[in-house]
């Protein structure tokens, strides 16, 4: 915390700054105008379409305003003076810019680097060493007198302070939503599945308890040792080895769901998310299909045949050799687990059948002529989706007319788009004869 005695110090150097500013009235006025009304706008390109009205209803000036992109040292064209917001705030990058971080003349046109708070930086959602957030360019600039220009240097820095406080209340916007989104991430890919720890547990237990029961019986056996036929002493080593093989099967499903849960809270809890806001990706080249798919598949099997669902492999895609992929294993195994809970959930009879499918397929020149994909596809029987559900489909929230009280909250769906898109890819649905196809497609990297 500063001490109040330099805050002070401050304060009178402020009092000496706008002695020799000596701003007229048109100025002053200019300035107050500029930081009221940003009050009223909460986005980036509103903030510079109110910087760029001003200056151009109180001086005339026409002007241009430039913020950084997500691209490293690239900035994009936000606003002008003359139309306001270009291209829904997208207008393209001007090259000339980047490095640049003083004053400087192009042409017909002076541009300003609006910076901002040096203490701050890092707070940013992107790199500005810097500490340039954009340029605001003023042309035609050959009448501008050295006053206008100093001005207009202490202009830009006003805006400069301005975006960069919205930048930063933005990203805490967009922090604090993705970690709600995530606690319910955690909830249903972590928490709910973490009860059946105490299903398995109990049937262990269980086990343990008829053992016990098998061993008394053999001891008061023993006791007796002459009355013992081999018959029973066969009786009691099957009684024993059933036991055996029922404690070995759910110290594997323990053993499974260990490993899986664990997986699943590594991906979820790191610290990276927490700090960035966002998914960060650990990226490793795996065999898809046995490293991400069969491990869900038998987690959901069970479930699967307890709801009368049958697992089709007929149409399993290319060989399984062939799909090795380069991704965050973590977060795409849950991708897979979200498809196959929903699958369970809502897959129903069709002509006879029911039934869900997975598989694979190259996709050549899906992301461009140089750039395959690789297509997975989740396929449940059941009534296809509306053409509104399925536009609504990867939303947050949403959840479909054939929910038929099935617990959920609409969001399995939408956090697999999320994961897809981080990792590249897209996603999409297609109603078919039978059902519905869900699925999703990413780059194919080569070694």
């Amino acid at each position: 915390m500063i001490n109040f005695e330099k805050i002070i110090e401050r304060v009178q150097e402020k009092l000496k700054d706008y002695e020799v500013y000596k701003f007229d009235r048109t100025k002053d006025n200019a300035l107050k105008s500029f930081f009221d009304l940003a009050q009223e706008y909460a986005t980036l390109e509103d903030i510079c379409q109110v910087a760029s009205a001003v200056i151009r209803e109180f001086f005339s000036f026409k002007s241009r305003i430039y913020i950084r992109s997500e691209d490293p040292g690239k900035f994009g064209l936000v606003c002008n003076s003359d139309e306001g917001l270009v291209e829904s705030g997208a207008g393209p990058v001007a090259e000339y810019l980047t490095g640049m971080a003083e004053e400087f003349t192009r042409d017909q046109s002076r541009f300003y680097p609006i910076r901002g708070n040096v203490l701050k930086l890092e707070k940013l959602p992107f790199p500005a060493a810097d500490e340039v957030l954009g340029f605001l360019e003023i042309y035609p600039a050959h009448d501008l007198s050295e006053e206008d220009r100093f001005y207009l240097q202490k202009y830009a820095n006003r805006l400069g302070f301005s975006l960069h406080n919205t930048m930063l209340g933005l990203k805490n916007v967009k922090h604090i939503a993705f970690i709600n989104s995530l606690v319910v991430d955690v909830e249903h890919n972590v928490i709910q599945p973490n009860i059946f720890f105490k299903v398995y547990l109990k049937r262990f237990k269980m086990h343990i308890n008829k053992n016990e029961e098998v061993k008394r019986h053999l001891e008061e056996l023993l006791k007796k040792r002459e009355e013992i036929s081999r018959q029973e002493g066969l009786l009691v080593m099957d009684e024993l080895e059933e036991i055996n093989h029922a404690l070995m099967e759910e110290f594997n499903n323990i053993e499974k769901h260990y490993i899986n849960t664990s997986l699943f809270m590594e991906s979820l809890f790191r610290r990276d998310h927490f700090e960035k806001g966002q998914f960060v990706l650990k990226k490793r080249k795996c065999n898809f299909n046995r490293e991400v798919v069969q491990p869900q598949l038998e987690r959901y099997r069970a479930r699967f045949k307890a709801r009368g669902i049958e697992v089709n492999t007929e149409y399993s895609g290319v060989p399984d050799e062939d799909i090795t992929a380069f991704l965050d294993v973590g977060l795409i195994s849950q991708v897979f687990a979200n498809l196959f809970s929903n699958a369970m959930k809502y897959t129903q009879e069709v002509n006879s059948q029911k039934y869900v499918s997975y598989g694979f397929n190259l996709e050549k020149g899906f992301f461009s002529p140089m750039s395959d994909g690789i297509k997975f596809n989740v396929f449940t029987t059941g009534p296809n989706l509306s053409p509104k559900e399925a536009q609504k489909l990867y939303e947050e929230e949403f959840r479909g007319a054939n929910a038929r009280g099935e617990m959920g909250t609409g969001h399995g769906l939408n956090f697999v788009r999320e994961v897809i898109t981080i990792h590249g890819g897209v996603v999409g649905y297609e109603p078919t004869e039978m059902g519905n196809n869900f699925y999703f497609v990413l780059p194919l990297e080569k070694d």
